[in-house]
């Protein structure tokens, strides 16, 4: 299940960094690069046009400044999708000639910022007219303006500590006379992080997917460094204290936290002593997937395999845009697009996060080599042995085998094994295993534990598919 595989990712991340929670390099970062946030009042609503220019300068002896009269142009090379300038009609390739008929410059700005300044003398609702060059034909467009929706998300501090007055940056801002530079960007920084650009609605919440910790970096951009070592020290802290803290759930509580999600953890009475109980147990991970999965249980692949091409560079529509010259064939394409991925947005925004974090929490709890030990300990492994046949999907030593309806459970032995079989669960003793399983139903879980290592796993169709591996 790739909810499971991206949790357990973050967590080898996190491991593969040596780290314990009096890392100095947090206070280092913070002495460095500590800002406070912006104290001024934050322009809500923000009007702007929404377009990107780049400026060439007209000769004076050319055909276009003896027509218009100009000595700068400015080419639009970029609209952010749903502004004024996109929903007034403005295509990229257009050419900015006039506003309001006259030159888009005086003596102190032009051309992007000549019409930022303009544009913040309006109001919402107020129409201002651009002239543009399109197919050597002079248009004036009316733009009605559109101020940028507004979502104030308070936001938890998560305890880093106190903002360095005194950082070395702050000092240098100080020095430099750069404090109203600073300013503007801390107020760029900061109207950002009340600014909503989604203008499809797909749940009913304000930024349903914003987490708490980047609201905080919104408000605090210079924290970034900091706040990443803070994390990865407390994921790490949960490792190497999981005995002490509740065990491997305890990991994945950490990272539920970071994703603004509450838990409960699961203590080691609650472990099953035999087959019957974790058959049950089990049982009950899945149904906790079931309830998380049920809004979009019939469409759940197509809804998994969308949101996996959106992190694929070679597999998104704007491949197919960058591959579509006509501006207004673009647009529709990229319109298309926007309302079918808001219907992605939805289905994935009903799936229950909490229930798949305590579906993983259980699981979690497994990741528990004493347990293990315990637990096969108690099979009636000679039984097995006296009774044995040929199980599909494994080539080697096998001490036990069960089935739970269409489940498949299975437990290796100390020598080397092979499993190819879609198995739900395997338990291996030894090392130096190669596993190349089916991959894992969407919606359904593979639990792998395997207690001495040195293994091989392998996937036709490129997607790991062990999941929750002790090694």
């Amino acid at each position: 299940m790739k909810n499971l595989v991206l949790i357990f990712l973050i967590i080898l991340i996190a491991l593969t960094v040596k780290s314990n929670s009096s890392d100095s390099l947090i206070e280092q970062s913070l002495n460095m690069f500590d800002l406070d946030l912006y104290k001024g009042q934050v322009e809500t609503p923000k009007l702007r046009l929404g377009h990107y220019s780049y400026e060439f300068a007209v000769d004076s002896n050319s055909e276009l400044n003896q027509k218009y009269n100009i000595k700068h142009l400015y080419k639009i090379w970029h609209i952010l999708p749903h502004t004024s300038a996109d929903e007034a009609g403005l295509l990229i390739g257009d050419t900015l000639i006039y506003l309001e008929g006259k030159p888009i410059y005086d003596s102190t700005s032009r051309g992007d910022d000549y019409l930022e300044y303009y544009t913040q003398t309006k109001k919402e609702g107020d129409i201002i007219k651009l002239s543009v060059l399109r197919n050597n034909e002079l248009i004036e467009i009316p733009i009605k303006l559109i101020a940028i929706k507004i979502s104030v998300l308070k936001f938890i501090d998560p305890g880093i500590g106190e903002i360095k007055k005194d950082s070395w940056l702050q000092k240098k801002i100080n020095e430099l006379g750069l404090t109203d530079w600073a300013d503007s960007i801390k107020k760029q920084m900061a109207e950002a992080s009340v600014s909503d650009y989604n203008k499809i609605a797909y749940s009913d919440k304000p930024n349903p997917w914003r987490l708490n910790a980047i609201t905080y970096l919104h408000r605090y951009p210079m924290r970034i460094g900091a706040y990443s070592r803070y994390i990865v020290n407390d994921i790490w802290d949960a490792y190497n204290n999981s005995e002490a803290n509740g065990g491997f759930q305890n990991i994945i509580g950490r990272i539920a936290k970071y994703n603004d999600l509450e838990f409960n953890a699961v203590t080691i009475k609650n472990k099953p002593n035999n087959i019957n109980e974790l058959n049950l147990f089990l049982a009950s991970i899945q149904s906790e997937l079931d309830k998380a999965y049920s809004p979009v249980k019939d469409s759940l692949g197509y809804v998994i395999n969308e949101l996996l091409k959106l992190l694929q560079n070679d597999d998104n529509y704007e491949t197919e845009l960058a591959k579509t010259k006509n501006e207004t064939e673009r647009k529709r394409i990229r319109n298309e697009y926007e309302q079918r991925l808001a219907g992605v947005f939805r289905k994935a925004n009903s799936v229950d996060l909490k229930s798949i974090i305590g579906g993983i929490i259980k699981l979690s709890s497994l990741i528990d080599k004493s347990w293990l030990i315990d637990f096969i300990g108690k099979l009636p492994l000679k039984e097995f042995e006296k009774n044995y046949y040929v199980i599909p999907g494994v080539e080697g030593e096998v001490l036990y085998f069960w089935v739970d309806g269409n489940k498949k459970y299975i437990i290796g032995g100390k020598k080397t094994n092979r499993y190819t079989g879609n198995f739900n669960l395997i338990i291996d003793v030894g090392g130096d295993d190669i596993y190349e399983t089916e991959p894992v139903k969407y919606g359904s879980f593979r639990f792998i534990a395997d207690m001495q290592g040195n293994d091989t796993y392998l996937d036709k169709n490129g997607e790991g598919s062990g999941l929750g591996c002790i090694d």
